[in-house]
């Protein structure tokens, strides 16, 4: 038999997150249109002034960093937004944005080019390292002169000098957000026809807000991806059946 969970309580009081997160595992095609119904849901078109107006619109959250009074406070902050991209490279894509926000923040804070690591920075680590007891994934945030990171049981500070294998967090993957929620979450999906871009991705990316979500992408990127849907085959479903068959 199969039960279907009809109930979402995650987005209980985000409606047009609940129906957009409906449309895309239903495969919905004009699902652009659910934000005319939804003050939590925003469409924005993909243009040359994109860039800048996704700056303008998320700035002002990481700009905040330098004012707030500790490190736990600053990586609280940091669960407020998520920008989450689909590419790693290129247009609308992890590196291009941490560039970009970075660039704008060294200039807002008068920040030399020559400090990496600088007070306020955001980042996230890459790789598992034992010896100091952080892990991929993990979140941190420059304050003075020690990197301070949440790896979600306890928070620690290490010398910047040890902090290796770490990248900027003004965005990240989407694929590197799954386990992760953030109040508002802007999810950037670039004209780029792959099979990549898939019901899943865009699923995990939409179901990563609690309170709004704004894409920004084109027409035919999101029927894509609403069209393509993965399938996973893990070889479980023959071993319950082997299993049921005992």
């Amino acid at each position: 038999s199969r039960v279907t969970l009809k109930t979402n309580w995650r987005f209980k009081d985000a409606p047009g997150i609940t129906a957009l997160s409906n449309a895309i595992l239903a495969g919905t095609e004009n699902i652009a249109a659910i934000s005319n119904d939804h003050d939590d849901c925003h469409f924005n078109d993909i243009t040359q002034s994109s860039l800048q107006d996704l700056l303008n619109a998320c700035l002002p959250h990481f700009s905040q960093m330098r004012s707030l009074a500790s490190p736990q406070d600053a990586l609280q902050h940091l669960r407020k937004l998520a920008i989450l991209c689909a590419w790693k490279k290129g247009p609308w894509s992890v590196g291009q944005c941490n560039s970009a926000f970075d660039s704008a923040l060294r200039q807002q804070w008068q920040v030399s080019n020559r400090d990496d690591w600088y007070h306020g920075k955001p980042f996230m680590i890459l790789r598992n390292n034992y010896d100091l007891s952080v892990y991929n994934g993990d979140i941190g945030v420059i304050w003075n002169d020690l990197a301070w990171i949440d790896s979600g049981d306890v928070i620690q500070s290490i010398p910047i000098h040890d902090l290796s294998d770490a990248e900027p967090l003004f965005a990240s993957s989407i694929h590197k957000s799954q386990g992760s929620q953030f109040d508002a979450v802007h999810v950037l999906l670039p004209d780029i026809h792959t099979e990549h871009l898939n019901r899943s991705l865009y699923y995990t990316g939409v179901t990563r807000a609690k309170q709004a979500i704004h894409i920004w992408s084109c027409g035919e990127p999101l029927k894509s991806c609403c069209e393509q849907e993965i399938e996973r085959h893990t070889g479980l479903g023959f071993r319950l059946a082997e299993i049921t068959s005992d």
